[in-house]
């Protein structure tokens, strides 16, 4: 009985160990309540995702418009437990990095995408990526390209005024005035979250219409942080 009993006990201690124990030796488990903790915590985007579309490849220089889409890298900051006994944590969030992504646009028509790994390796889980256009530009032959570039908050200053309609200014809308008809502009903006679309205003009594979009979304992000104990 005695070397059963001593057996039950190293099981039981190596069982607790893994957290396999289902009844204490034959008893009930205790139980105790749960204690609530508060917490906060702030977002704030530091870098966006800009598109720039190269337009009229005839101009010297071609005309460009780049406009922000969606956030590519945010600051978290936070706070764990009551006042006096606080632990404050910081994290970082980043999107993948880019490097000579865009999509081209033949002469005929279509859209390719360039730069993004489309089924070998990792980069195929960290981007999911599309485009489309049916052409025709200003000032100049076909739109030529859309690049993509990450900007801090700071140095991005996206603010047009919009066209034919309204008045003031939104962050988010790029547009381009023709060089040889002040009255019509293509404008590139947020369609979405990391989407855009691209559209041709041939002037105030006519309508406009689509000439391309496209997305670049984030499929995978990189959390660094560190947390500060009292």
């Amino acid at each position: 009985m005695q070397k059963s009993q001593a057996l039950m006990t190293v099981l039981g201690l190596l069982l607790g160990a893994f957290g396999l124990v289902l009844l204490n030796f034959g008893n009930a488990p205790t139980t105790s309540t749960a204690a609530g903790e508060p917490y906060s915590s702030t977002w704030k985007a530091t870098k966006i995702l800009t598109v720039e579309a190269t337009i009229g490849s005839g101009q010297n220089p071609p005309l460009t418009g780049k406009t922000g889409i969606g956030v590519w890298e945010w600051v978290v900051t936070g706070t764990i437990g009551a006042v006096g006994e606080t632990t404050s944590y910081t994290e970082t969030w980043t999107a993948p990095s880019l490097t000579n992504i865009s999509f081209s646009i033949p002469s005929d028509r279509g859209c390719n995408i360039e730069g993004v790994d489309t089924g070998r390796g990792r980069e195929e889980l960290q981007l999911m990526a599309g485009c489309w256009t049916s052409q025709g530009a200003i000032g100049g032959p076909d739109t030529t390209r859309y690049s993509f570039q990450t900007t801090t908050i700071g140095a991005y200053d996206g603010k047009k005024a919009r066209v034919n309609v309204g008045s003031g200014d939104q962050k988010t809308t790029s547009c381009i005035v023709s060089p040889r008809n002040g009255d019509e502009t293509e404008c590139v903006f947020q369609s979405g979250s990391y989407s855009f679309q691209h559209v041709h205003e041939p002037g105030s009594n006519s309508r406009m219409r689509w000439l391309g979009g496209g997305t670049l979304t984030p499929l995978q992000w990189t959390v660094v942080g560190e947390i500060n104990t009292p």
